[in-house]
């Protein structure tokens, strides 16, 4: 049973289900625990990171409740369901065991505020709120919201149409940009009652600069300069693109892509000056492998809502920024926005202009690198520490 201690204000529930753990969520779980008035609670569900580590990247004063479900209440229904036909919502969404155990708990948990992460994190996290006073919190990361989109299908739509329910009653929905805050109202039908504007942010305080560290890690001379892919390698990230435009880079660069590769993905076979840097690296590291590059690539397609708006919700931009490393993206709405406000990018519409904005960086990179550590006053997760803790407080 979680009793409030003497002396807390605030008892927090986080809820993150099946749902990779990132460095941000973590961020605002430690930012939250580091007031004395707060207790908070994170219930992780098959949320395993390779890069994230528990013990290294969480405050010690966060309790981490990792949550198994029961095999024979699973098994049980889905006997039900072939026999009948008969889905039952809620266990379309959450583990019927994870679900039930929530459902008990509930009535002794009481917690002052509920954290869910993304759809199926909010399901659960609504399992322990049971009065107007508790307020229901929604970190929304992700905008699928085209109806043919393979994750708006299946059972995701039962998460659909509880995250339609939901979203009118929350008490502060978290979001990346006003883009994405007002896409999700008309997505949702509502008009929420509080948004917090947080983009994807790092804490820079926590930058280790190493300007030589890729390289040593990958056994390249000094004097190439790396230019940067970071994150996972997968379809719809144009590395074959990439890669074609290679042979036309000049050989003092050395094109590197980090990162693990989904899968089903095949990559291409790389020229003389690419390579795959695959060496899984600590959340902590990242920011050396990002500082030892010169110039940075985040392209994204824009298939649907979710990617197009990337701008200021992606962990390439943030990190990019806040290591003063300059970037080329492709130029759409969102991206205008970040450049109109920080000039720290070239922005293209065909991967066959990547040569020219390369040259275009290089030709003033003292000017895009100090507009890139400009934009770190947004992109820095410490910039955002009082609007997150007043509504909390």
């Amino acid at each position: 049973m979680i009793l409030v201690r003497k002396g807390t204000k605030n008892t927090i529930g986080i809820f993150q289900y099946d749902w990779e753990l990132q460095i941000h969520t973590i961020n605002l779980v430690n930012l939250l625990s580091v007031d004395c008035n707060n207790k908070v609670y994170l219930y992780l569900y098959n949320s395993t990171s390779d890069i994230v580590d528990l013990k290294v990247d969480l405050n010690n004063k966060v309790e981490v409740i990792q949550v198994k479900t029961i095999p024979i209440v699973d098994f049980a229904y889905r006997v039900f369901r072939k026999i009948t036909g008969y889905k039952i919502s809620i266990f379309q969404v959450i583990l019927p065991g994870i679900a039930i155990k929530a459902f008990f708990a509930s009535c002794f948990f009481r917690f002052t505020h509920l954290i869910g992460i993304e759809k199926r994190g909010l399901g659960w996290a609504n399992f322990y709120k049971r009065s107007k006073k508790q307020k229901l919190v929604y970190y929304s990361l992700e905008l699928y919201v085209e109806s043919d989109h393979a994750h708006c299908i299946g059972n995701n739509t039962f998460a659909r149409k509880m995250e339609i329910k939901l979203a009118a009653i929350i008490d502060l929905l978290i979001i990346q940009s006003a883009k994405r805050l007002q896409v999700f109202n008309s997505y949702n039908g509502v008009s929420v009652k509080q948004s917090l504007l947080l983009p994807v942010a790092v804490k820079a305080d926590q930058i280790s600069i190493n300007k030589y560290f890729l390289h040593d890690l990958l056994h390249v001379e000094h004097n190439k300069k790396i230019i940067l892919y970071f994150g996972l390698l997968r379809d719809g990230r144009f590395i074959e693109e990439i890669v074609g435009e290679c042979n036309k880079i000049s050989n003092e660069y050395l094109i590197v892509f980090h990162g693990s590769k989904q899968d089903d993905y095949t990559i291409p076979i790389l020229p003389s000056n690419g390579i795959w840097s695959k060496t899984i690296i600590a959340s902590s590291e990242i920011n050396k492998i990002v500082s030892s590059a010169h110039i940075g690539l985040a392209f994204y397609h824009s298939k649907d809502v979710n990617h197009k708006l990337t701008a200021f919700s992606s962990e390439k931009i943030a990190r990019y920024c806040v290591c003063g490393i300059p970037f080329i993206a492709f130029g759409n709405e969102d991206y205008e926005m970040l450049k109109d406000q920080f000039d720290c990018c070239v922005l293209i519409t065909d991967m066959s202009e990547l040569p020219q904005a390369i040259d275009k960086i290089e030709k003033n990179y003292a000017y895009f690198q100090q507009n890139a550590l400009a934009a770190a006053t947004i992109f820095d997760f410490n910039a955002h520490n009082n609007s997150i803790l007043s509504f909390f407080n």
